[in-house]
């Protein structure tokens, strides 16, 4: 962490470029008007910007100094200092969470997986698209989707979840059962287990 304090003030120049390509992709896939958000990982605030449509925005990343930024820059947000593993967050307590491109930082990017799952009821991650701990997401929940450097993954409160696979058409099964797509708020429908078949 050390790292991302050290490089804060010079984050937006280094790295801006390649987030707002990434939100090129994330776009198709994100609706936030109407829901309570929260971003994990926010860094700077640059997708922090793209979410200010949200009903309630929560943005938080573990570095002191990079919140310090993000909360400079006027974003309609609720910026705070907390561990992506250790949410101080209760449970369903948002419609939706997101996070680009911080997993592939941490020591145990599934159990902060597991946290997203837990505080919100669909959650979008990225993560680099090389390294082990890509590696990790990959063995459970398929390969990701293709977002600039990163792969994408959906998932939804039922643990359906959306992969590559699903945007090539041709389905996945999960360790909950096989599932289907359809739309949600013009969004992407959750890839359910066969005994809920419902709206996830």
């Amino acid at each position: 962490m050390d790292y991302y304090n050290h490089i804060s003030k010079g984050y937006e120049e280094l790295y801006r470029e390649e987030q707002e390509e990434k939100w090129e992709v994330l776009k198709d896939y994100v609706d936030v008007r109407g829901k309570k958000v929260l971003e994990v990982g926010c860094g700077t605030g640059i997708i922090t910007e793209k979410l200010q449509e949200a009903k309630e925005l929560t943005a938080v990343d573990k570095s002191r100094k990079m919140i310090e930024v993000a909360r400079e820059k006027g974003i309609n947000a609720k910026f705070l200092v907390a561990d992506a593993t250790k949410l101080p967050f209760k449970d369903d307590e948002f419609d939706l969470v997101i996070s680009v491109t911080m997993l592939q930082d941490l020591e145990d990017p599934l159990k902060a997986i597991e946290e997203m799952r837990r505080v919100g009821r669909k959650v979008i991650f990225t993560c680099l698209a090389k390294g082990e701990r890509v590696k990790l997401i990959r063995e459970k929940y398929g390969k990701g989707i293709p977002c600039g450097k990163d792969e994408l993954w959906i998932i939804f409160k039922n643990r359906g979840h959306f992969s590559e696979e699903h945007e090539k058409g041709r389905g996945h099964q999960t360790n909950q059962g096989r599932g289907r797509a359809g739309q949600e708020d013009g969004g992407i429908w959750g890839f359910c287990r066969e005994e809920s078949w419902g709206w996830c």
